[in-house]
């Protein structure tokens, strides 16, 4: 209650430090240094968000593979394959479908590459010209 602030937001060391009051500031600094343990809430209470955040993230994940679980259960019944065939399939197209987006991002960034390096050669080139044009 004692280091608590105001609706102005002020504390009682900041008035007393307001109003010049030496004698209070000085008594207030050694009890804040004694028994001030606001830093030690807010501490507290940063860390019990951060578990919050991390419990949640957690159970998305855990609710994110078993949704993946159920449909590759569903696939495989409907299909008279295993489970672990069927998650096989998958993540041998899932793997498929990454290297082929790989590579269709390696393939624009030749070609970005080679315009640019297109585009570097006229520069040249044009210098060049410019250069023969004033020599003679």
């Amino acid at each position: 209650m004692l280091f608590e602030r105001n609706n102005k937001g002020e504390t009682p060391l900041t008035i007393c430090q307001l109003n010049k009051n030496a004698k209070g500031v000085e008594l207030l600094e050694q009890l804040q240094v004694r028994y001030d343990n606001t830093h030690q809430k807010a501490g507290d209470l940063l860390a019990l968000l951060e578990e919050e955040e991390l419990k949640e993230s957690i159970e998305k994940i855990k609710r994110k593979e078993k949704k993946w679980r159920s449909k590759i259960a569903k696939i495989a019944e409907k299909n008279g394959l295993t489970f672990e065939q069927v998650e096989e399939d998958k993540k041998a197209a899932q793997m498929r479908k990454r290297e082929a987006d790989l590579e269709a991002e390696l393939a624009a960034k030749r070609k970005e590459v080679e315009e640019e390096q297109r585009l570097l050669e006229l520069a040249i080139a044009k210098k060049k010209a410019e250069e023969e044009y004033l020599a003679e």
